[in-house]
């Protein structure tokens, strides 16, 4: 069967769906605008999934590894905190004095 309908993702295309031997085939016809469109709302979905595990992953190597913890919070703290609230206080570490100097 074939039909025009509304996608999950708000968009209109017209599918039809065949059987060839024993695979089941979608053949899906949509403007190529709203393809694109799609295709890029896919893969920015995937991206922040991707930097979600990233996040958790240097989570978990932080436990395990203090110093790589402190490390990753040390770049962040040069180079996110200081431009957005210079006052915030440096990580800490033990037997580590971080000072910035003018």
């Amino acid at each position: 069967g074939g039909g025009g309908g509304t996608k999950s993702s708000g968009w209109r295309a017209l599918k039809s769906v065949v059987q060839w031997w024993d695979t089941t085939i979608e053949i899906q016809i949509q403007v190529l605008r709203n393809y694109h469109r799609e295709r890029e709302r896919i893969t920015k979905e995937s991206h922040s999934e991707f930097k979600a595990r990233r996040e958790e992953l240097r989570d978990l190597i932080a436990q395990s590894l203090p110093l790589f913890g402190f490390y990753r919070d040390l770049l962040q703290w040069l180079f996110k905190t200081t431009a957005a609230s210079p006052d915030a206080p440096p990580p800490t570490f033990n037997n580590v004095r971080v000072e910035l100097l003018d």
